[in-house]
């Protein structure tokens, strides 16, 4: 569990100060009629935590952990299940193959 921020509890004071007073929510944007700026998305989180590699493909290089998952996806492609994706994703390879074609 981690601990809110100071500034979203405020925030959500507000919120919910305002939804009290304020039932309609003609004119403004779910019933908020402030909403504060988030600021720039692609320039706030510019380091990547998980590192350069996922988790999935460092274990895929231990080739015991590889030979398992290629026996899993061979008997899933074996099952009912397995065989309705298998004909899904070649009938959308195909769509996009004549498409470019």
């Amino acid at each position: 569990m981690s601990i809110p921020n100071p500034q979203d509890i405020r925030y959500g004071s507000q919120v919910k100060k305002e939804l009290m007073s304020n039932p309609t929510t003609f004119g403004s944007d779910m019933g908020v009629s402030q909403i504060p700026a988030s600021g720039e998305l692609d320039k706030k989180h510019q380091k990547r935590m998980a590192g350069p590699m996922g988790a999935f493909a460092l274990a895929m290089m231990d080739p015991m952990k590889s030979q398992q998952t290629n026996q899993w996806m061979e008997q899933f492609g074996m099952s009912n299940q397995g065989a309705e994706f298998n004909q899904a994703k070649q009938m959308q390879a195909n769509q996009a193959a004549g498409v470019m074609a």
